[in-house]
Order: C-alpha cells, then structure tokens, then sequence
C-alpha cells in the first residue's frame, strides 16, 4: 500500500507527447497493405494534439482569472467549473462552448481584442470532430491518407497554436511544445 504519494499531472504535455506517439506509429505502418492499424494511430494522433491545446487553453484560463482583481458572476462560474471537481452546472459556461469561444475569452481577460481562430488549428479541430463525432458523412475525411498528412502536421499546428496561447496570457510556453518526437514521461 502507497500512503502519501502523488501524482503530478501535466495533460497537454501528456497529450501532446502522446499525439507524437501516434504519429511515430503511424509512420511505420504508412506503408502496409492494412490502413486500419495505420489510420488507428493517425486518428488518435489528432485526437491527442487537440486535447493538449484544450488542456493548455483551460489552465491559460484559470491564471488569467486569478490574475483578476475582481471576477463577474460569469467568470466566477467559469473559474469553478474549471477549478472545482464538486462544481454542479447543467451547462457548459458560455464563454467555453467551443475552441473558438475559449480563444477569445482568454483574449478578452487579457484585455485583447476578438480574433478569428487560426484557420489550420481551426480546420484541424473540424477533423478532430469528424473523429469524435463520426458520421458516414466524414468518412471520406477520416479514412484516407489526408488523414496521415493531418496527423504529421498537427504537431507544429497544435505548437504554434499553444505558443500564440502563452502569449496572448503574457506567460512563457512550455519547453515541451519544442518536442519532435516523443518521450518517456517520468
């Protein structure tokens, strides 16, 4: 029995390094007869890129709001429902309801002007959608080699991306976001 131990958890690293995982893998099957092991991989390659952006944008959130002198009633609900495990909400707060809110509400707490999303990191999370949220629809999307392509270029997508983050939150990014292939985390 373990009494007293903890876990440090960093999930954007954790994603992200496990999004350049995927892709490794996915490079040593790009050349067999199977493409279902090989998409597998790319599939989850973006998946995990994605949620290391989310997983950074939400803690880029939370230091903007304890930066503030004094919170709305709105932001104290974003706050909680981002801090507090115990917090109870029908709904996802407003200002969190999609990647291109979350952008702009990080730029808003930091007296930014709204801006447009990226277009590559926005496409990128519209085939994370496909993936998530399938559809025979997306299938031409999901199951091709443009999905190999998209799973390689997510890394430096998803790490321009979460730099640009840090510096609307006037922070440092993470020396991880550097990362060309993956590692074991210890």
């Amino acid at each position: 029995m373990i009494i007293g131990r903890v876990t440090i958890t960093n999930m954007g690293n954790e994603m992200y390094n496990d999004g350049l995982f995927y892709v490794e893998q996915a490079e040593k099957l790009e050349n067999q007869e199977n493409k279902f092991n090989h998409w597998r991989y790319c599939r989850a390659a973006i998946i995990s890129f994605c949620a290391a952006a989310e997983a950074e944008i939400a803690k880029l959130i939370v230091g903007s709001l304890k930066k503030q002198s004094r919170l709305s009633r709105d932001d104290k609900r974003v706050l909680d429902f981002l801090t507090d495990p115990n917090f109870k909400t029908k709904n996802i707060p407003t200002d969190l309801a999609s990647i291109s809110k979350k952008y702009n509400y990080l730029r808003k707490l930091n007296k930014l002007r709204w801006k447009s999303l990226d277009a590559k990191y926005d496409n990128l999370t519209k085939l994370r959608n496909k993936i998530i949220h399938y559809s025979f629809s997306s299938h031409d999307a999901v199951y091709s080699d443009n999905i190999f392509i998209a799973s390689k270029d997510a890394s430096v997508i998803v790490k321009n991306y979460i730099k640009e983050l840090y510096t609307i939150a006037n922070e440092n990014p993470p020396q991880w976001v550097n990362s060309t292939a993956s590692k074991t985390i210890v």
